[in-house]
């Protein structure tokens, strides 16, 4: 008979599935070829899954690079948004404070026509203010349909 001895200085692994495939540890020739192939076809499988899987990391990465990006642009615009609203508001909140306390100086001194521009502007500065908290409330809502 022709055939093979198994090598003992085999991997574990190896001579454990060698053990499976020929239990009285004696092979022909072809028999090992076709063991070879089986093993050589299996590692190839291996690095195929291998590549696939940092491909699929790769992708991931990029894509999560660019949603951070993204979202990184998103939040700078709305920090100089917020920031530009607050300064409007507190404006508008000084002046209106100003006119109050002008207001309340000029009814003691009964003074009618101060009064009534006083009063004029105050209703000026309180449109001009609920239109930016309008014009916020419109822009909040809009972004919020794009993002749904």
């Amino acid at each position: 008979m022709d055939g093979y001895l198994l090598p003992d200085n085999a991997h574990r692994l190896t001579r454990r599935q060698l053990k499976k495939a020929f239990p009285d540890g004696i092979c022909t020739k072809d028999q090992l070829n076709d063991f070879i192939d089986l093993v050589n076809n299996s590692y190839h499988y291996v690095d195929e899954e291998r590549h696939l899987n940092q491909r699929a990391e790769s992708i991931s990465s990029r894509e999560l690079e660019d949603i951070n990006s993204e979202l990184f642009q998103k939040n700078e615009f709305l920090d100089s948004f917020n920031h530009g609203l607050a300064h409007d508001i507190k404006n508008h909140s000084s002046n209106l404070e100003g006119l109050v306390q002008m207001l309340k100086k000029y009814s003691d001194k009964s003074e009618d026509k101060k009064i009534k521009t006083i009063a004029h502007k105050l209703g000026i500065s309180i449109n001009q203010m609920n239109s930016i908290l309008n014009g916020f409330i419109y822009l909040s809502k809009a972004e919020g349909r794009v993002d749904k």
